[in-house]
């Protein structure tokens, strides 16, 4: 499987920021992001926070992927499951800002 793909999903994290009006606090590791504009909140654990301080519309998700294995001890495949689900997850929130 290509590391950018997840399942009929493709998603190139390269050239997409996080939203520009996000407001995030990184709380002793893990971090609540509010879009201020619909008022919801979105929770993140530590490496999901991680993911987040990584996310700067320059880096693609394998240089995002590497940075984060180097930090933690996960599989490759299980992380990188992990990571598009949150992306998923993330998506209805608009927290970043796909095109």
């Amino acid at each position: 499987m290509n590391n950018e793909e997840a399942g009929d999903k493709t998603v190139d994290l390269k050239g997409v920021p996080k939203r520009g009006k996000v407001v995030w606090q990184n709380l002793e590791g893990e971090a609540v992001l509010l879009n201020p504009d619909t008022g919801d909140y979105f929770g993140l654990n530590e490496v999901a926070c991680s993911f987040w301080e990584k996310v700067d519309g320059a880096r693609s998700i394998e240089e995002i992927l590497e940075g984060l294995l180097k930090e933690y001890e996960v599989e490759r495949d299980e992380l990188f499951r992990d990571i598009m689900e949150l992306i998923e997850r993330m998506r209805p929130y608009n927290l970043l800002s796909f095109e």
